[in-house]
């Protein structure tokens, strides 16, 4: 039987642009381009781990979560994806600090599809490219 996981991920949107982080070297798909995110703990909300996973991540601690997106599914060997897009804007004034040595960017949300991204990223990013 697979193992069904759950992730929270950020489309964190900034006058026309998105953040996207790198996959930290040593980890799955490492190097390419993501909505910065991660997995849900158990009894965790989505909108709950996805503040935890950017401060972890990024040092990011003025996010405000508004609503989600969209959710897409994707199966790897013993596992199905259910990632859960949540739109979400900074505070005033919020910093990004890596913390795992990622590399991050802005990226005009019509140029997303264009990035590197893990299979299961490439949905929203069509879908960003068009509307938002």
């Amino acid at each position: 039987m697979e193992k069904r996981v759950q992730v929270a991920a950020a489309v964190i949107e900034d006058g026309g642009r998105i953040l996207l982080s790198s996959r930290p070297a040593g980890r799955e798909l490492a190097g390419l381009m993501e909505f910065p995110g991660g997995k849900l703990e158990k009894g965790e909300s989505a909108a709950d781990a996805l503040r935890r996973e950017l401060q972890e991540e990024l040092g990011l601690t003025g996010v405000h979560v508004l609503d989600e997106l969209w959710r897409a599914f994707y199966r790897t060997p013993g596992r199905i994806l259910e990632i859960i897009f949540l739109r979400c804007r900074l505070v005033p004034g919020a910093e990004l600090h890596p913390c795992e040595g990622q590399e991050i960017k802005w990226v005009l949300r019509e140029d997303v599809r264009k990035e590197p991204l893990p299979p299961a990223d490439y949905e929203v990013a069509e879908w960003l490219g068009g509307f938002f």
